[in-house]
């Protein structure tokens, strides 16, 4: 992970001020393999170790902004389930909510064909989606497909931009998406609990 970027440095105005202007100035070179740190801090108007207390070097600004994001929505996901009460249509609106939430990073993250990052989080998904429908017996396969359904309902609505009237509209494919896994699973005669969809 990054040097300094966290939840709790970015609490601080001045660093999250700073590592803004970074991103900025980053996102918007149209050829960031090109740019060096000093283009950067010159753009940015910090020194160089203002850039690494944020950064290790320019080339992991990516990884550093895939790595947090998925930190983030981790605690996320972890914090929904502990409150309880949740069902699979929460969880998915949450999801699409934080991706909203970090635009930016994630129009970045499409820019530099990171399509994994979606990939990652629908799995931190997945623990969730085998508890509510109580998936068991030998369903890693139908799961696996279902995992790259979502993955790709995410990847086509960042391709367009993360418009946010489409909300409803991926939600409602991600539910049928379940509909879909629940009935395979019923077809197959594969042990499926009670889903609280």
């Amino acid at each position: 992970m990054s040097v300094g970027l966290t939840e709790k440095s970015l609490r601080n105005a001045r660093f999250r001020k700073t590592e803004e202007a970074i991103f900025k100035a980053f996102f918007d070179e149209k050829d960031r393999k090109k740019l060096s740190v000093d283009e950067l801090v010159c753009r940015v108007g910090i020194d160089r170790a203002t850039f690494y207390r944020h950064h290790r070097a320019i080339y992991e600004i990516v990884e550093d902004y895939k790595k947090y994001i998925l930190e983030k929505y981790t605690r996320l996901m972890s914090s929904i389930r502990k409150r309880g009460g949740v069902n699979l249509r929460k969880l998915y609106y949450e999801m699409l909510i934080f991706i909203l939430q970090n635009r930016k990073v994630f129009e970045m993250l499409m820019e530099e064909k990171e399509f994994g990052v979606l990939s990652e989080m629908v799995l931190v998904l997945e623990l969730n989606v085998a508890e509510y429908m109580k998936i068991l017996g030998d369903s890693e396969r139908i799961l696996r497909v279902y995992i790259g359904g979502i993955t790709g309902l995410l990847v086509d609505w960042g391709l367009n931009g993360f418009c946010e009237v489409e909300v409803v509209e991926i939600l409602n494919n991600l539910m049928y998406l379940t509909e879909t896994v629940k009935n395979e699973f019923n077809i197959r005669g594969l042990a499926l609990g009670g889903c609280k969809c």
